[in-house]
């Protein structure tokens, strides 16, 4: 793939973000939707989304926590508080990437 095509889906990427982080932020304003019991698949399809095509664009540490979110939102014996803060994690680590833009050198943990 050509570089100006692989940056342009990068920015597309870090534009689709700016969308994600509103609505992992309203879950996140939704307290029910951590605490387990019946996970709500819209979340579920949004770290499973963030957490391969991050590492696909080479933002490792958003594929590893989307990926940690995940997991946790299917693991049954995770808390409320877990949830939470890998929660709180990614859409901070989204929120950088956002700042950053595409041209970052992709460490933003």
């Amino acid at each position: 793939m050509k570089p100006d095509m692989f940056d342009a889906i990068r920015v597309r990427f870090i534009e689709r973000c700016r969308g994600d982080v509103e609505r992992l932020s309203e879950f996140r304003r939704r307290s029910a939707d951590l605490a387990g019991g019946t996970v709500d698949d819209t979340l579920l399809r949004l770290a499973h989304g963030l957490a391969g095509t991050g590492g696909t664009l080479g933002f490792p540490e958003i594929s590893r926590q989307a990926g940690d979110l995940e997991t946790l939102l299917i693991d049954t014996g995770g808390t409320e508080a877990d949830r939470r803060r890998a929660l709180d994690a990614l859409i901070g680590s989204l929120e950088r990437l956002i700042d950053a833009g595409p041209h970052s050198d992709n460490t933003i943990a």
